[in-house]
Order: C-alpha cells, then structure tokens, then sequence
C-alpha cells in the first residue's frame, strides 16, 4: 500500500497538524499484530517491508510504501481479518489526514498446515 501523507520539519511542526505517512506505517504494523493476537489460532499477520520518503531523520515522511501479509488456514476467518484492516485504513485516512491507496499483490486460497512438522 502507499501512505501519503505530508512532508515536514520534524522540530518545528506541531503534532496536531502532522500528517506524517511514516506514523501510519508503524500504526499498520502494530494493528497487523493485533489481528494476529485478537483472531488467535492459525491466524497470522506481518508487515514486511516499509520505505519511507523522504528516508531523513528530521523531516516527517511524506510516504511510505507498506506491505502487510495476513494470512489464516481458515478462509472465513482470513476474511473477516481483511475487512478488519480495511476498516482500520479507513480510520486512519479520517484520523490523520493521509491518502492510504490499497492493492493486492497475491491472494491464495488458504492451506492448512502439517500438525506432524516441526518448527
């Protein structure tokens, strides 16, 4: 997904008029986890992959570009999961003030895993 959001001065903005993508890139992956936990079970949630730009220690991210991988052995529940985050993006968009464009990169049906291997 991309965030975008408003590039500033991280030392001269105030918070009340940030709209800062590299924020609601931390707040994506933390709410993956919580899917992951409130769903339990074979429910999975990872953001792999976060970039920022502009990449600078001093200046509030303009965009940042996401990708979250939930996945469950049940697809009923994976659903239900999907629409969870889809809910929260839209949250976000209204709280922060970000533009949050969504596409799929892979959809598979869900597989269920050997109860004999081990990890």
């Amino acid at each position: 997904m991309l965030i975008t959001g408003q590039s500033n001065h991280a030392g001269t903005t105030p918070m009340r008029l940030r709209h800062d993508a590299g924020y609601c890139a931390a707040e994506i992956g933390t709410f993956a986890r919580r899917i992951a936990r409130e769903f339990s079970g074979a429910q999975v949630g990872t953001v792999g992959s976060i970039t920022l730009h502009p990449n600078l220690i001093n200046v509030i991210a303009a965009r940042a570009r996401v990708t979250v991988d939930l996945r469950n052995t049940d697809d009923t529940i994976l659903v239900q999961a999907e629409q969870r985050l889809a809910d929260f993006l839209a949250q976000l968009r209204r709280d922060e003030g970000v533009k949050i464009e969504t596409h799929s990169l892979a959809r598979f049906a869900p597989v269920i895993f050997d109860k004999t291997s081990r990890h």
